[in-house]
């Protein structure tokens, strides 16, 4: 059940935007090995055979390509293009320290709300002059959409909400030190042009506001309707910490007639974590669901070395195990509504599937679609390829890698809403929750 925490839906990763300024110091046969590398460790463990054979095209491609480059960022570029065809947010490239892969953005952010790139947080003293659901009409001049367009190839993601969703969150990276054009409109309908550098230093005392009122705490209990809904959320299932803050309230949940768990914008961790929340309204024993790795990852995982499997790669299924019900002291006999999103991830997809297994009512947004583990291995000049070596089947036996788990109530926020401080999204959910009480 562990799980490797997906960091905020790849920020970090490398970019098509390169700087071709920087000298190659990898030379050719050493980028052709790269590409070597991450052929070897997908075709012997990546869990989602019938990707394998198209791959293996564009690793030819690519090996072709790196010979040609000017520089390590492109080659990097090149890297982070090849890996985001596989189209699993659990598989992407690093690039090592000090490549220069045209990241870096300036103290704005935006994200897609309503269909329309939005700026959703930004640091403190640009708040006057950006403020926060103010609509992004062209960067540097050009639409939006076709920046975003730009950025696709370079994503990393399962799914096509979450691969729209990163690239129009990149829309405004380039070299650090550059300048990045912005105009945009308010929330009051007021047109203004700023400038901004990317990677700017931030002026002592300044921070990072939100329009989004989640992003503010890790952990979050709180009840509604005098105590009728009990109401906890997680940005994360890093450790036990975030059982231990559920933990903290359980005479309170106990004492309610419904509960909305809340993993929107979870970024993953340690699927362990959820499943421990969730015991407590297990009525009987119950199934995490199945997992499915390469029988040449299993020969690696049994191995001392990890090394000389030589047998023919096929798929194997297993359990993932059985959860057992808390003592009756403990046990919780309440109905479960969970809130999600497209940022919803990972080990938090785990704790959505366990809790459908459990009857939880879903509202709110599609999520990501990506879980699993990941194997790390070492590319030339430092950088990293992280590679999904497991593929999960739900605890109801549901596909959700590559897909998402779709809400029964679908909602998501409209920018109005945001500015105004509006939870379109939960309250939704109370709707439910009262509706399930009944």
């Amino acid at each position: 059940m562990k799980r490797v925490l997906l960091l905020w839906a790849m920020i970090l990763l490398t970019s098509s935007q390169v700087g071709a300024s920087q000298p190659a110091l990898l030379t050719a046969e050493q980028r052709v090995e790269g590409v070597s590398i991450i052929w070897r460790q997908i075709s012997e463990q990546f869990p989602i055979r019938d990707r394998v054979g198209v791959f293996k095209t564009r690793v030819d491609l690519t090996s072709q390509e790196v010979k040609k480059v000017s520089s390590d960022a492109e080659y990097y570029a090149a890297l982070d293009r090849l890996v985001a065809s596989l189209n699993d947010g659990h598989t992407f490239v690093m690039a090592p320290a000090g490549v220069g892969v045209g990241r870096s953005k300036p103290s704005v952010g935006v994200e897609l709300v309503e269909g329309r790139p939005v700026v959703t947080w930004v640091r403190n003293d640009l708040a006057k002059d950006i403020p926060l659901g103010s609509s992004v009409v062209a960067v540097d001049g050009k639409e939006p959409f076709q920046i975003a367009s730009e950025r696709t190839l370079s994503v990393s993601a399962s799914t096509a909400n979450s691969r729209r969703d990163i690239a129009v969150s990149r829309i405004l990276e380039g070299e650090s030190g550059s300048l990045v054009t912005i105009d945009y409109i308010t929330p009051l309908g007021e047109q203004r042009t700023k400038s901004l550098e990317r990677g700017d230093a931030w002026p002592e005392g300044t921070k990072l506001v939100f329009l989004r009122g989640i992003e503010g705490k890790r952990t979050d209990f709180r009840t509604f309707d005098r105590g009728e809904i009990s109401y906890f959320s997680a940005r994360d299932f890093r450790d036990y910490s975030i059982y231990s803050a559920f933990a903290e309230n359980l005479s309170a949940i106990r004492s309610s007639r419904a509960i909305i768990f809340d993993v929107r914008r979870n970024s993953g961790g340690n699927s362990r974590f959820g499943i421990e929340v969730l015991s407590h309204f297990l009525t009987a024993p119950t199934a995490v669901g199945a997992t499915r790795k390469t029988s040449a990852r299993i020969a690696a995982e049994e191995s001392n070395l990890g090394k000389g499997f030589t047998g023919p790669i096929i798929l194997v299924e297993k359990p993932q195990g059985v959860i057992q019900p808390r003592t009756e002291s403990e046990r919780i006999s309440i109905p479960l509504v969970i809130l999600t999103d497209h940022d919803t991830v990972s080990a938090a997809e785990d704790f959505v599937s366990f809790a459908s297994a459990l009857g939880a009512m879903r509202v709110g947004e599609d999520t990501a679609g990506s879980t699993g583990e990941m194997a790390r291995v070492a590319l030339p000049g430092g950088g990293t390829l992280f590679a999904l070596i497991k593929w999960d089947k739900s605890a109801t036996g549901d596909e959700f890698v590559g897909l998402g788990f779709r809400p029964h109530v679908p909602s998501s926020p409209t920018v109005s809403d945001l500015v105004g401080g509006r939870d379109t999204i939960l309250t939704r959910g109370l709707e439910i929750a009262r509706g399930l009480m009944r």
